[in-house]
């Protein structure tokens, strides 16, 4: 895969648009969202958006919204769902006793 990135970047240098790209060709199902890309290519978040603008705005990107599992709201939502989910259930069964 190294002299498919060397080809790449001689060809088309390397942009930081090209990294993306060039991770997606390798590994497609390893996307970590904005957060990750910052880290693969070692930018700030702005610019990172900006790239995936870019990409996007190409069409060459397709932004989805992913849930963030580990943000203490989502946790606290949840499990406001899931009560209102069980009261539900223990009403339906005192509805049936």
């Amino acid at each position: 895969m190294k002299k498919l990135e060397e080809k790449v970047k001689r060809i088309l240098g390397g942009t930081p648009q090209l990294k993306i790209l060039l991770a997606f060709y390798k590994e497609p199902a390893s996307f970590t969202g904005i957060e990750g890309l910052t880290g693969m290519l070692q930018k700030d978040k702005e610019t990172v958006r900006k790239i995936v603008d870019d990409l996007c705005e190409a069409g060459i990107l397709i932004e989805t919204i992913r849930l963030n599992r580990d943000h203490p709201y989502t946790k606290a939502v949840f499990k406001l769902f899931k009560e209102i989910e069980s009261e539900g259930e223990e009403r339906g069964k005192d509805d049936i006793l």
